[in-house]
């Protein structure tokens, strides 16, 4: 069903509709490459409800996979070209795939001779699993299914006006959702893609111009990196039509200064999560809505509301539609943040703060969980400091984590340790154990003492009382 929407109903058209530097296709050339990825994967035995796990990078070859995953009704698994052999190895045990795609390390894997034929119908529907930081300490794999990526696709694509006429730059990584979706809202509204693989954002820019893109999904930190180089100010842009937002809140102070460089884009905030992909996006021509912080309106045929509102009119974010997910992947635990109302629609508890006007504009006031946003990627306190705990031991009695503000990163990581040991060894110890996390997991430094941390009322660590000790301390970097 996916893949007649995608590719099936558009072969006819001639237009190039994907490039990656390296190759250009149409629709009928991205279809002929898709079925020979279809038949080796067949050819191994992989079968619809299964699932295959794609260690990826933002090429044609990617791409291919996974649409050849949609058009044989496998699950795919986008996994981070970064991502740590301990966490791989935990997903391929959690997802029980059957295969690995590897395009970082060795190529194709099976990693099962499993060959169930009883899937049930759910699985058979599943498109992809995502896997993002829980709050339990371990990673969740977030399940999407057919009617809630044609749902989001279309209501995105709605929000965003895109259509044949644009060209869409994705530098996001294809294992991050929004990344993964601008190949989806491309194909299913014949723009032309062009996959950026190279990490250097000083390229970026000549990319946009070049190119001609047209609309630019990115990331506050990105935006931020190349304003700090001097990057965007050295470019003219005219064929660009929009900027949208992902991974953080994005600030109208940097909003202002996008817009003073070029006037004629229209800046797109939203708000969402990798549980139910987008929950908001803003209106077209509001900037009076944009400069005053709201990150738009829900998508349409969404419902949200809050919950446990305080006198400010401030709660937490309840999100109910097509666009929630069909729950966590081998995990019934999640009862509490996901759920079915009295009219068995799914419904999501975000763990965010927001204000809602009587417009029914969004405003972003802060989050509930312990998760921090750096550079775009969702960190789990507790997963992190379980990881630390597990390496450092008793050389610590504690191990909080925090997020302190940062112009680049949106939130530093910052390790909070008691303990006795000295800070050199602390240090050393650290700097080892960091090495085995990705880049964007590993704390930037950290603060330790001697002395147990101060409690709130609750007889939690206070964390604001945390802060003001590593604000007034000094911090060693990692």
């Amino acid at each position: 069903m996916l893949y007649q929407e995608l590719i099936g109903k558009h072969k006819s058209s001639d237009c190039i509709i994907l490039s990656d530097g390296k190759q250009k296709l149409t629709y009928s050339e991205l279809d002929e490459l898709v079925q020979k990825q279809a038949e080796q994967m067949k050819g191994l035995g992989v079968k619809a409800g299964m699932r295959v796990l794609i260690r990826n990078e933002n090429t044609i070859q990617t791409a291919a996979e996974i649409l050849a995953c949609i058009y044989l009704h496998v699950c795919f698994l986008p996994l981070p070209e970064e991502i740590t052999e301990e966490q791989l190895a935990y997903i391929v045990a959690d997802s029980q795939a059957v295969l690995l795609i590897d395009h970082a390390g060795k190529g194709s894997q099976l990693l099962s001779q499993n060959r169930i034929d009883n899937f049930s119908t759910k699985e058979k529907e599943l498109i992809y699993i995502l896997y993002t930081s829980g709050s339990t300490g371990k990673p969740k794999g977030v399940m999407a299914s057919y009617k809630q990526v044609i749902f989001c696709i279309n209501a995105i694509n709605q929000c965003l006006g895109n259509g044949p006429e644009d060209c869409i730059l994705c530098a996001l990584p294809l294992s991050f959702d929004y990344g993964l979706y601008q190949l989806f809202l491309a194909l299913h509204c014949e723009a032309k893609l062009i996959l950026y693989r190279c990490r250097l954002i000083q390229q970026i820019p000549a990319i946009l111009k070049k190119e001609r893109i047209t609309a630019f999904p990115s990331m506050p930190a990105m935006i931020k990196m190349m304003l700090k180089a001097g990057l965007l100010q050295r470019v003219d842009l005219p064929d660009l039509r929009y900027i949208s937002s992902t991974g953080e809140n994005f600030e109208v102070e940097l909003i202002c200064r996008i817009r003073k460089l070029f006037p004629h884009i229209f800046i797109f905030p939203m708000y969402g999560l990798t549980e139910c992909k987008r929950v908001s996006i803003m209106l077209q021509n509001r900037w009076d809505k944009v400069l005053e912080g709201s990150c738009g309106i829900p998508l349409p045929g969404t419902k949200v509301y809050l919950e446990n509102v305080r006198e400010d009119g401030v709660g937490e974010l309840i999100v109910s539609g097509p666009n929630v997910m069909e729950g966590y992947w081998n995990d019934n635990s999640s009862q509490d943040s996901f759920f079915e109302d009295d009219k068995g629609k799914k419904c999501l508890r975000t763990g965010d703060y927001f204000y809602i006007d009587k417009e029914g504009f969004l405003y972003f006031r802060g989050r509930k969980k312990r998760i921090l946003k750096t550079n775009g990627h969702r960190i789990s306190c507790l997963e992190l400091e379980i990881y630390l705990k597990s390496y450092l031991k008793d050389d610590v009695e504690e191990i909080r984590i925090i997020g302190v503000p940062s112009e680049i990163e949106g939130e530093r990581i910052i390790a909070c340790l008691q303990s006795q040991q000295d800070i050199c060894y602390l240090k050393e110890q650290l700097q080892k154990i960091v090495l085995r996390l990705p880049q964007y997991q590993r704390p930037h430094s950290f603060f330790c003492t001697k002395t147990a941390f101060a409690l709130n009322i609750n007889g939690k660590i206070d964390e604001n009382r945390l802060r003001e000790c590593v604000k007034n301390n000094e911090l060693y970097k990692l």
